[in-house]
């Protein structure tokens, strides 16, 4: 917990990733209770989702190989933008499922980009940051879906999406001040 920007880091990933989880795991409330998806619709969205998933795994190589410190602050961001779309444009199926295919390849790329940082940032100190780093996703991820849970209880569907929105939006400021110049003196040439 010594090593430079180590804390500074982590709490940006907690928000990211914490972020995420205070939607992820009620976009089936909001797919039916916001969009009118049945239980087909659902799952055809699921497995579109998770398609796009692999494909953002596969993909986040190649951008961050043109710049790690962009894809810490831009996907995120882009994360959070798409939320505040979808609190809006939820109603309509089509784009609610384009919106959750982005938004979930986003989520694969950011879950790439961490490692990459800490590879970059850490590269002595591999195995004992990473251990922290999974230990700060799980709980951050925890709190989320904390977050998630009470607000779907008590505010609706609509709210869990809202949530991660800022949150994301919040990280994507907290990452660009705090990890962006930090990732920029280690990029990868």
């Amino acid at each position: 917990l010594r090593l430079p920007g180590l804390i500074a880091g982590m709490a940006g990933i907690m928000l990211v990733f914490g972020g995420a989880q205070a939607f992820i795991g009620y976009q089936v409330p909001f797919m039916e209770g916001v969009t009118g998806l049945g239980t087909s619709g659902v799952s055809v969205t699921l497995l579109l989702t998770g398609i796009t998933g692999v494909i953002g795994t596969l993909v986040a190589s190649r951008l961050l190989g043109i710049s790690l410190p962009g894809v810490l602050v831009s996907v995120p961001g882009t994360m959070a933008i798409l939320l505040a779309v979808l609190v809006y444009a939820g109603t309509a199926a089509i784009p609610t499922i384009t919106i959750l295919m982005l938004w979930l390849g986003a989520r694969a790329i950011i879950g790439v980009a961490v490692n990459a940082w800490i590879a970059h940032t850490f590269p002595e100190n591999l195995e004992g940051v990473g251990g922290i780093l999974v230990a700060v996703i799980q709980g951050s991820m925890m709190l989320g879906a904390i977050l998630g849970g009470v607000l779907i209880d008590n505010a609706g569907p609509r709210a869990p999406a809202v949530a991660g929105a800022i949150i994301l939006a919040i990280g994507t400021v907290y990452c660009y001040r705090i990890m962006y110049p930090r990732a920029r003196q280690h990029q990868p040439d």
